[in-house]
């Protein structure tokens, strides 16, 4: 019985230890349409180790001309890792006479192991979750590893 109990503790001792830093394969998937003439941008920046204090680090700066559909590869994330992205109508201001027409569409996903995490879209609606006039229209997403 005591042989029993030990083994049996031992298993749940060893459950309990601290597995390795669980790693994340992350992408940006874009897609935009009819975005001629708003100055569309996109930025996509990274830290690493967030905890650490450490400064945003650029992957992706793209200005985007009419349309884009495009898949980044960004990388192999840990855990405490930061990945942010902006997409931005940089001639689209609130008071300003450029507006995105009804189709117009510019959507940013990050994606982690496959799966949707964080997204921003700006369209001729002007709103959404994080989507403001900064002063000009800008969405951002972001994802943090160690809320996945």
């Amino acid at each position: 019985m005591k042989k029993l109990l030990l083994l049996a503790l031992a298993g749940a001792l060893a459950s309990c230890e601290k597995e390795g830093p669980a790693t994340h394969q992350v992408q940006a998937r874009v897609t935009g349409t009819d975005l001629s003439g708003l100055g569309a941008r996109l930025n996509i920046s990274e830290v690493r180790d967030i905890n650490a204090g450490r400064r945003l680090k650029n992957l992706v700066i793209r200005s985007i001309a009419s349309r884009i559909d495009t898949t980044y590869e960004l990388g192999t994330f840990g855990p405490a890792d930061l990945v942010a992205a902006e997409a931005s109508f940089g001639f689209v201001t609130p008071t300003g006479s450029i507006r995105p027409s009804a189709q117009s569409s510019l959507v940013v996903e990050l994606v982690a192991d496959g799966k949707v995490v964080a997204r921003t879209t700006l369209n001729a609606s002007a709103s959404g979750y994080r989507v403001a006039y900064d002063p000009f229209l800008k969405g951002i997403a972001e994802l943090r590893t160690d809320w996945l």
